[in-house]
């Protein structure tokens, strides 16, 4: 694996003006019990953190390696990189070309490498402190730009009950929530008169934070605008006012502080999207990370059964 790693650097370091090297450990997780993911952090001239570089491997099998640079090491792409991107139309935040979606195997049953907790746990990507204003509405617009909102008031007076729903965390907890009000993300999309027919919905966050979903989860029955948890409104650190709640999906496609909702004719990566993580995120196929390995079958692979020890770690 450490050899892999070191030439996605010396690749790099093909492109970009600065010397780009490895602290001496990465950070490492167990993802779903299943999952190894390695996570170096990329430093540049003076020791400066410039980005990550992510491997994600299960038991001996990669099944991919990417990263992501910050914006002030972008801007230090040689000038024949960054025409060249330019010139191919791939100069965007987290574009990809290919997508793969994995074999459904268990349909919609609950994940067997999940593990029950009793309560949500609050996560936030970006760390600092928690001080957000409130929207009033939600944007909902397009790629030509064409915008609709919807009024949070209005949003939280269609509310209704909603059954318990299964939240599953990619890291591998899963949680009942329930004493539920909201409505189905199609309802709200209609209450704006937005008529989706584009592949993809990118979901924007108040803090910043973005991610992406198919299409078909969004206009399903079972993608949620969620007002209330456990009886009462969201409390800020769980998304107040509206976060959306998609309980086929891995927790990290369940947006909280909805912003902002952007049809999409074409994919592109978001905040995990960027750091590994899979374009769809369906818990009953394991869809936890990209595969890029052309050498590994989600079927042969993936929904087998596992368990395997935290591995020793080489150093760079």
């Amino acid at each position: 694996m450490i050899n892999v790693v070191r030439e996605a650097v010396e690749l790099l370091n093909n492109f970009i003006t600065t010397k780009l090297r490895l602290v001496d450990e990465p950070y490492w997780e167990f993802s779903g019990r299943r999952f190894n993911l390695y996570s170096y952090e990329l430093v540049g001239e003076g020791g400066v953190n410039v980005g990550t570089l992510r491997v994600i491997e299960l038991s001996t099998h990669l099944l991919n390696v990417s990263g992501g640079l910050y914006s002030q090491t972008i801007s230090q792409l040689k000038d024949e990189a960054r025409e060249e991107l330019h010139a191919s139309g791939k100069y965007s935040e987290g574009k990809v070309m290919d997508i793969t979606f994995n074999k459904e195997i268990w349909g919609e049953s609950y994940s067997p490498t999940q593990k029950m907790i009793p309560q949500l746990i609050p996560y936030r990507a970006e760390p600092g402190g928690l001080t957000l204003n409130a929207l009033d509405h939600i944007v909902i617009r397009s790629d030509e730009g064409l915008e609709s909102r919807l009024s949070v008031d209005d949003l939280i007076r269609s509310s209704y009950d909603l059954d318990d729903k299964l939240f599953h965390c990619v890291t591998g907890w899963s949680v009942k929530l329930g004493g539920i009000k909201g409505l189905r993300l199609k309802e709200a999309l209609r209450m704006a008169g937005s008529d989706i027919n584009d592949r993809w919905l990118g979901l924007l966050s108040l803090d910043g934070y973005s991610t992406v979903i198919p299409a078909e989860e969004a206009l399903n029955n079972k993608a949620y605008l969620v007002t209330h948890l456990g009886g009462n409104p969201l409390k800020l650190e769980h998304g107040y006012p509206i976060r959306v709640v998609l309980p086929g999906l891995f927790g990290w496609k369940s947006i909280k502080w909805l912003a902002e909702v952007i049809a999409l004719r074409n994919y592109e990566d978001c905040y995990w999207e960027t750091l590994s993580y899979h374009e769809r995120g369906l818990v009953s196929a394991e869809e936890r990370f990209k595969i890029r390995n052309p050498e590994v079958r989600a079927e042969d692979f993936i929904t087998k059964e596992a368990r395997m020890p935290k591995p020793k770690l080489v150093r760079p």
